[in-house]
């Protein structure tokens, strides 16, 4: 009832995360949701293994998480995948 407008669920970028945002996409349109996005139709996903759908977004490190990781460059970069 919370979620009778919108849902955004988040997933690590990896193939696993996205074997449940699929599942979970499945069950939400069995429940009769509607998808937007981030393919806005409620079909099967046209990808096939071993492709998987994520998103990449390059975030800023501060100094202190450079140290702890031992990175040198001041980005890292994230995978997701959302339903």
């Amino acid at each position: 009832a919370k979620a009778r407008h919108a849902l955004v669920v988040i997933e690590p970028g990896t193939p696993a995360g996205y074997a449940r945002i699929l599942a979970l996409r499945q069950q939400l349109i069995g429940l009769g949701a509607f998808v937007a996005a981030p393919c806005p139709h409620e079909r099967p996903c046209p990808l096939a293994a071993p492709d998987w759908c994520h998103f990449n977004q390059r975030l800023p490190r501060s100094q202190a998480h450079r140290q702890i990781k031992g990175a040198e460059v001041p980005f890292e970069d994230e995978r997701f995948i959302y339903v």
